[in-house]
């Protein structure tokens, strides 16, 4: 069996592809700690349903918000920043699990920021494999990171 990937000829965007699908990954975990710890604290599939509803609601608000983030400044530096607010949310989620602070007000503010994070994200993420890959490349390396975006994040 010979599977063609035109995408994957590019290193940058193997590269690129293989990070995405990582940090993707320990967002979505992230985002599943937060829900999960929630209904332990609270035993409520109310409380539960609106923490994941704000951590919805920012990805349909800030999606077009992004478009023009990912058109207007460097992507690169973007996903950086991106990357960073990630790391500090999983970061936070640990430590005031860890210190037994950890309450319904506080989870919700992770999901909604976290929620914020990803409407930013993944469409600067989609913007960003135009940088990396030639014309020729670019559906087939559009197809795989729509792909990937589907299967980690759901969305």
């Amino acid at each position: 069996m010979n599977l063609d990937l035109p995408a994957f000829r590019s290193r940058n965007y193997r590269l690129y592809f293989a990070g995405q699908a990582l940090s993707m990954t320990g967002n979505f975990m992230t985002q599943v700690a937060i829900l999960w710890l929630i209904y332990r604290l609270t035993d409520s599939a109310l409380l539960l349903g609106l923490a994941g509803f704000f951590g919805q609601l920012p990805v349909f608000v800030l999606a077009p918000i992004s478009g023009i983030l990912a058109d207007r400044y460097d992507r690169y530096r973007l996903l950086l920043l991106f990357q960073v607010i990630g790391i500090f949310i999983s970061v936070t989620l640990t430590v005031i699990t860890f210190l037994g602070w950890a309450n319904f007000w506080t989870l919700l503010t992770l999901s909604a920021l976290l929620g914020f994070l990803k409407g930013l994200d993944v469409p600067v993420r989609q913007a960003f494999v135009s940088d990396m890959v030639s014309r020729e490349l670019m559906g087939n390396a559009l197809a795989f990171t729509g792909l990937s975006n589907t299967w980690i994040w759901g969305c």
